[in-house]
Formats: C-alpha cells, structure tokens, sequence
C-alpha cells in the first residue's frame, strides 16, 4: 500500500511539474523577440543590454497572458 501511495505521488508531482513547465513556455520567443527589439529603440538602440531586453518582455508577457 505505502509503495502505490508512493508511485501515486510520483506521479503526480511529475504532471504538476510538466504543468507549470508548460505555462512557463507558452510565451512565443517571436513575440518576446519583438518586445525585447521594442525595449532597446525605446532605451537609443544601446548595445549590451539584450539579455536584460529578453528577459524583460518575456516577463511582460507572461503577466499579460
């Protein structure tokens, strides 16, 4: 009994981890691409910044969705 209680759990703790990968991966790159290019006109067209630009539309839109 306390073997399939275990397997069970496992299970589930696997579909919950899958699940909220999945929620995190629905933000399109093209679309993150797009903001992050937004991001660096609206702050000069500066170089150096790009992975902070990435990760700030991602962030963006994540919220948004």
């Amino acid at each position: 009994m306390k073997k399939l209680l275990k397997t069970i759990n496992e299970k589930l703790l696997s579909r919950q981890k899958k699940e909220s990968f999945s929620v995190f991966t629905e933000v399109d790159n093209e679309k993150i691409a797009e903001r992050a290019h937004q991001l660096w006109l609206a702050r000069g067209g500066n170089h150096g910044n790009d992975w902070q630009d990435w990760l700030s539309a991602e962030q963006e839109l994540r919220i948004q969705n």
